[in-house]
């Protein structure tokens, strides 16, 4: 509960037991009264500990008591905080009570200090100041550091309206210590008047916190800086939703800032501004450290890994990555050691080597006794070697996750999309997302029940793929691998060495033998060869008993999965000799999937040739190719409908192709989608006729067979099915429209939007983006933009639902190279109300040499909302209420005035989809498709969309 919660609370109560001398009478009333009033309170207030930002009380007081017994190197830090000047080391020293601050009513926080009035270095020297007596405050308890500290705060906290500037954004992330300084005064006996407290806090709420609220695209030490104090002043005001955001953005931030080897985002910019955005997420986790929620831990503690790389390359250990610029700028050290060699007792080798050597990477105010510098500092004097007797995060089991379809060993054909189902559970917390892994590489990521993610256009070959789930602990679980083989469509090849003979050079016991390896099974530790504990080579030798030519091998090899691969080459037999054809000494991939010029043979020999071992482990060798025949293959190719074509729902698509046999006669020719059969014609002309689909994208294969049964598959020819929609014109036209910056008055935003292809918006540097109202719900799938003098713009187009939900990516063209009078993206429909274009850049010669973007019309184009059924009208949510909405499995729905519970849902084409009885006030939906129903209930309907 917030300190002034409770002195209110306490003081309204003692105002009630004087009433209570005076009038006895009313000791129930009062009673009554005063519980209230304080359950009030408490079920209003988030429960948060204080103080709860860089330091708890028992670190302050720990910290008070090495100070105050002049122990080092606490006292060194002491010393270097009393003598810290401004963050340019130009003025006085912020530690003094001399120091003098100055309010201003406007910050102007401008891109390279142009046009700057100090007022911007003025609030960074005043809230540092503000900070440093408020830890003078507490470690020597002088009321006349209280005084100071409160009077810097009270100053700002009653003058500041506004921050304005291309860097206002990055600059109220700056304003950080103000916060630490205020959760240490407001927790202590400091004297800060409450409604001096509420002041400072409405400044956070109205002037800070709407200009860090959505984070930054801009470079990653901005968005770092803002997660920071988005925690401290979720921290400061016991705002949960508030920590939820700090908490999203860390996590979105993290992977991006730093890769997993340490390199940082910025590390090629130069080190100074790669260190703010490392301080800053070290900081950000801190603070949450304090209250229960461990960020350090996130990634594989990828701000270890990242302070470690960085300390080696500032020591000269590893060559660097760039030509490297500018110093280590800002404090960093000492509070990531102190977390993780002090806290978890893991090593930081180079990082401890690095304060005791302080290189001339790093910057005078980075070194211990660490100094101060933007909104960090004082590292020595506040985090080395604390008590780890504080708040450690709660523990988190694992999520568990499992692919359930498809099968193991599925077959699909090159070029099909393979959906993949998961099934994620957390037993003591949520899902926060699922991710798809082939191999190491990842395919894509869900964060919504049912867990689906399709993998597009996949190439021949064998693959091991495997689920990771995340829950909203950020604990981590990884489902057992399953194998797919994806096949080429035009190959009429099989595994020819599937049950054939084989001999081998040794065998560990008969329970491994070599004929496991032509068995059929490739995931079956029971069903391996495992050959002798020997020096290599090791060999097998299958007898493919027939002339074939060959084209491609697969083979598995491991340990208890796929793992360890070996050194090896493949040969055939000639007739007198073995031929290589493949030769990898070196190999380390545990699964093999190679093609390469036909040979003809009778046998072959897969030869290993090292290992992590001296056995070689073999689950499965399948070798591909036809049999030697005079035979002449069938031609086939569809000849409607043509490629790309689009149809409707409820049409029919005519599927016809040609065949020939050049010697012999086609004997039937079959119709596919992807690797499912749709049917087959044995008369000519060739045709199926196909109906009863779904929306989506489809690629079609004929396949003709011969008389002596040879087969040919035709190439795909890819289709797409849409909904039954109605096309509107530009959305766009005439709607509402803001901007990020309108720097000309007779270029305004609306320009864009007017159907006027000669008037213009303008606006100067990147990034800069105008937002579209639609004034209604539109499943969008298309935008075009008319950029000045066929510019070539990098751009991406967001769009969200209603005000309450967050954009999301519909197209990201922030790599586009593609000029013109009129720049068109198509995309997969989207439910939006919300449009934004945002401009991140220009290529070529037409670009303005000084960032100015020049934009005639933004055009927005996609499907209306039906009417409703005749007779039937939209009603108030008073009457019929729904939520979530948008919703994925369960629609929870509350109806007043009716003892009618039965209900009716109909899909756009007013076909009814689903009825029954509502039952516990909600309705499984999750059978249904993606799109916009109508719920109906007792003559009222309302909208909803089905994610």
């Amino acid at each position: 509960m917030p300190k002034g919660c409770i002195s209110r609370s306490l003081m309204l109560t003692l105002i009630l037991f004087k009433i209570l001398n005076i009038m006895k009478s009313s000791l129930q009333l009062i009673s009554i009264l005063c519980f209230s009033v304080l359950n009030v309170s408490i079920i209003d207030a988030q429960s948060y500990k204080h103080p709860g930002l860089l330091n708890t009380k028992e670190e302050l007081d720990f910290i008070k008591s090495k100070v105050n017994a002049n122990t080092q190197p606490w006292k060194g830090g002491w010393d270097a905080m009393m003598v810290s000047k401004d963050i340019w080391r130009t003025g006085g020293t912020v530690a003094s009570l001399s120091y003098s601050y100055k309010a201003y009513e406007t910050i102007i926080a401008n891109k390279d200090a142009v046009g700057e009035d100090g007022s911007r270095n003025q609030s960074l020297h005043d809230f540092a100041s503000a900070y440093s007596h408020a830890l003078q405050w507490y470690i020597k308890g002088n009321q006349a550091n209280a005084d100071k500290a409160i009077a810097i705060l009270n100053a700002w906290s009653y003058k500041l309206k506004t921050i304005e500037g291309y860097d206002s954004p990055l600059h109220a992330a700056w304003l950080t210590s103000a916060v630490w300084a205020a959760e240490i005064l407001r927790h202590t006996n400091s004297g800060w008047k409450s409604a001096d407290i509420a002041q400072f806090t409405s400044m956070l709420d109205n002037i800070i916190w709407p200009k860090i609220k959505n984070g930054s695209g801009n470079n990653s030490n901005w968005e770092c800086s803002m997660i920071t104090t988005m925690i401290a002043i979720a921290i400061f005001e016991d705002d949960k939703a508030k920590m939820d955001v700090g908490i999203a953005k860390f996590k979105t931030r993290l992977p991006v800032a730093f890769k997993g080897d340490g390199k940082g985002q910025e590390t090629c910019r130069d080190l100074a501004h790669m260190a703010m955005g490392l301080n800053a997420l070290v900081t950000a986790a801190e603070q949450a450290w304090h209250q229960g929620i461990d960020l350090y831990s996130l990634e594989s503690n990828r701000l270890l890994v990242a302070s470690e790389y960085h300390a080696k390359l500032m020591l000269g250990k590893i060559p660097p990555p760039c030509t490297l610029k500018e110093q280590f700028r800002v404090p960093t050290y000492e509070m990531v050691m102190n977390h993780y060699v002090n806290r978890k007792g893991i090593a930081m080798p180079f990082s401890e080597e690095l304060v005791v050597k302080n290189p001339s990477w790093l910057d005078t105010e980075a070194r211990r006794a660490e100094k101060y510098k933007l909104f960090f500092g004082w590292g020595t004097l506040t985090h080395h070697d604390l008590p780890t007797g504080g708040t450690p995060p709660p523990s988190n089991q694992n999520p568990v996750a499992s692919i359930t379809s498809p099968a193991n060993n599925a077959a699909f054909l090159q070029g099909e999309t393979v959906v993949f189902k998961i099934n994620a559970t957390d037993l003591d917390g949520t899902i926060s997302k699922v991710e798809l892994y082939n191999g190491a590489t990842k395919i894509g990521e869900n964060n919504t029940s049912p867990y689906e993610i399709s993998w597009t256009n996949v190439q021949t070959g064998s693959y091991s793929i495997t689920a990771k789930a995340t829950d909203n602990g950020n604990a981590t679980g990884i489902s057992s691998a399953i194998s797919i083989v994806v096949n080429n469509p035009n190959s009429t090849t099989q595994n020819i060495a599937l049950n054939k003979p084989v001999t081998s050079d040794s065998q560990l016991s008969s329970t491994y033998p070599a004929s496991n390896a032509v068995d059929g099974n490739n995931s079956d530790n029971a069903s391996r060869w495992i050959s002798a504990n020997t020096v290599w080579p090791h060999w097998l030798e299958v007898d493919l008993q027939g002339t074939y030519e060959i084209e491609q091998i697969k083979f598995w090899v491991g340990y208890n999965g796929y793992t360890n691969g070996i050194g090896y080459n493949f040969e055939y037999w000639n007739g007198t000799a073995w031929v290589k054809i493949i030769d990898k000494p070196t190999n380390t991939n545990a699964i093999v999937n190679e093609t390469f010029t036909k040979v003809t043979t009778t046998k072959v020999r897969l030869n290993g040739l090292s290992g992590s071992d001296n056995i070689l482990r073999l689950y499965e060798i399948e070798v591909y190719g036809t049999p030697v025949s005079s035979n002449i293959l069938p031609t086939v190719a569809i000849t409607s409908p043509a490629s790309g074509a689009s149809f409707n729902i409820g049409s029919t698509i005519s599927i016809t192709a040609n065949a020939s046999d050049s010697d012999g006669s086609i004997s039937k020719v079959e119709f596919y989608s992807g690797s499912q059969l749709l049917g087959e014609d044995n008369t000519t002309t060739y045709t199926f006729n196909w109906s009863n689909f779904l929306a989506g994208s489809y690629t079609l294969y004929a396949k003709a067979y011969d008389n002596a049964g040879g087969t040919k598959t035709s190439a795909g020819v890819s289709v797409t099915i849409n909904e039954n929609t109605v096309v509107t014109p530009n959305l766009a036209l005439l709607k509402p429209v803001t901007a990020s910056a309108e720097p000309e008055s007779q270029n305004p935003a609306e320009n864009v939007v007017d159907g006027n292809s000669s008037s213009n918006w303008t606006a100067q540097n990147y990034p800069q983006y105008i937002e579209v109202d639609l004034l209604d719900v539109f499943d969008v799938n298309k935008i075009e933009i008319m950029p000045y003098n066929n510019r070539a713009y990098q751009f991406k187009v967001e769009g969200k639902y209603d005000t309450a939900s967050s954009f999301q990516t519909l197209i990201d063209a922030t790599a586009n190279t593609e000029g013109g009078m009129v720049i068109s993206k198509s995309f997969s429909k989207q439910p939006v109300q919300y449009v934004r274009l945002t401009i991140t850049g220009c290529t070529g010669s037409s670009c303005s040499s000084k960032n100015w973007i020049n934009l005639s019309e933004f055009m927005v184009y996609g499907d209306t909302i039906p009417e409703l059924p005749t007779g039937q009208k939209r009603i108030s949510n008073a009457t019929l209420a729904i939520y979530p909405n948008p919703c994925n499995d369960k629609l929870n729905v509350t109806i007043n005035n009716t003892e009618k519970n039965n209900y009716c849902i109909k899909n756009l084409n007013g076909l009814s989809v689903a009825e029954g009885r509502l039952k516990d006030g909600s309705i499984d939906v999750s059978s249904l498709k993606k799109g916009f129903y109508f719920l109906i209930m007792d003559g009222s309907i309302v909208k909803f969309i089905k994610q």
